[in-house]
């Protein structure tokens, strides 16, 4: 089994997308074959820790063993809405800001015996008048290197560790700038697209 268990961006191990988009209720389970995704709302990198007796509760309520793959899922919230934010009003650099996230949610996966999960970039411009907690915040260039300080920060810290780190950088992000025909609104991967490719990341991971 590949269990993931985090923000939207789960869907991106199941083709199953419709019955996330109108989840009304977290935590939201689904499972078909040997992939199971549980989607825990809005949970971010910085604060995914505090969610980890939902991810013990969820794993024993699936039956998650030992030959099982886990993997946290989280990170883009972080890139598109708070990590600019808190680079502004701490007066440090994204690039900090980022690694300092991306180390707090790698001590998460530690806890949780995980894989490391990248973070995924996304379009969307700042509009300072957005009520939404999670508008985007700065510009796609200070997005980009959001995510991009991040994901090298997780997979340093994945690689010092010996633990897997899942991404797809390179296939949705070409010359800088995500390519809109791997997403379905600007910030989630195309399920039917991305699942077959993280099934056979995780797999292959799992089996080294």
């Amino acid at each position: 089994m590949i269990l993931a268990i985090g923000d939207s961006h789960v869907i991106s191990f199941h083709p199953r997308i419709v019955e996330f988009c109108y989840a009304t209720m977290f935590p939201s389970v689904v499972t078909t074959g040997d992939i199971t995704t549980c989607w825990l709302g809005p949970v971010t990198a910085w604060n995914f820790h505090k969610r980890i007796n939902m991810v013990e509760e969820v794993r024993k309520s699936v039956g998650f063993s030992s030959n099982d793959a886990l993997v946290l899922v989280a990170g883009e919230i972080d890139c598109r809405c708070h990590i600019v934010k808190q680079a502004r009003l701490q007066g440090k650099t994204i690039g900090e800001v980022a690694r300092q996230c991306a180390a707090k949610m790698f001590g998460t996966c530690l806890s949780a015996h995980s894989m490391t999960f990248w973070a995924i970039p996304s379009f969307g411009k700042e509009d300072s008048q957005a009520t939404s907690p999670y508008r985007a915040i700065g510009s796609e260039e200070e997005r980009m290197e959001a995510c991009r300080s991040y994901n090298e920060e997780m997979g340093r810290l994945s690689k010092e560790s010996n633990i897997n780190f899942v991404s797809l950088w390179d296939d949705v992000v070409k010359e800088g700038h995500p390519d809109e025909t791997r997403f379905l609104d600007g910030t989630h991967l195309v399920p039917f697209w991305a699942s077959p490719r993280f099934r056979e990341k995780c797999l292959r991971a799992k089996d080294k």
